[in-house]
């Protein structure tokens, strides 16, 4: 989890500082390029809320974005102690706040599901690369089932955040985890 979490963490900032952009080029303020790219989960149905659009990039088969919000969805196996989206959210926070400069929760709510045990995270957070400070916000939603945590990282600029904030908020509350043919056969 620590790796996707950093992960997650450095595409937001390059997302932040080139606007999105997918060039090959590399400034020294860009977050080096980490070996392998995680592939959008196929075990979880989703909507993409209008606007926004797919990318890709070193880190992320597929993520979406619109203007500065993105929205990246990822899932891994459960590990042992962490089995619950409580346990998963609180052990996120921890690993939040070690990685950012500043981590404020704003919300820690679960999610009333039948399909999968679910926890949003509400927070606001800041990451300086070189000698600039960005001052994000997230949403992010966690769905467990019985052996896959689904991560779902809604995040925008703290000062466009609240425009953004219903279409996560569906995102993530009409999101499904879908049995494999493997489960139905």
């Amino acid at each position: 989890m620590r790796h996707r979490l950093f992960s997650v963490l450095c595409l937001c900032t390059a997302i932040l500082c080139c606007g999105g952009c997918n060039d090959s080029t590399q400034s020294e303020s860009e977050p080096p390029a980490i070996i392998g790219q995680l592939e959008l989960p196929d075990g979880l149905q989703f909507t993409v809320p209008d606007g926004f659009s797919a990318q890709s990039s070193d880190m992320y088969e597929e993520y979406y974005v619109k203007d500065d919000a993105s929205i990246i969805i990822t899932e891994e196996p459960l590990e042992a102690g962490y089995d619950t989206a409580k346990a998963y959210a609180d052990r996120a926070i921890e690993q939040y706040t070690a990685a950012t400069d500043t981590f404020t929760l704003l919300a820690n709510t679960p999610l009333d599901r039948t399909d999968a045990d679910g926890r949003t995270l509400e927070f606001s957070y800041t990451i300086s690369v070189s000698d600039h400070t960005f001052s994000f916000c997230s949403l992010t939603g966690y769905l467990l089932t019985e052996d896959t945590a689904y991560i779902i990282t809604c995040k925008a600029k703290e000062e466009t955040f609240a425009a953004y904030k219903p279409a996560f908020e569906t995102c993530i509350s009409g999101a499904k985890p879908v049995e494999s043919e493997e489960e139905t056969t």
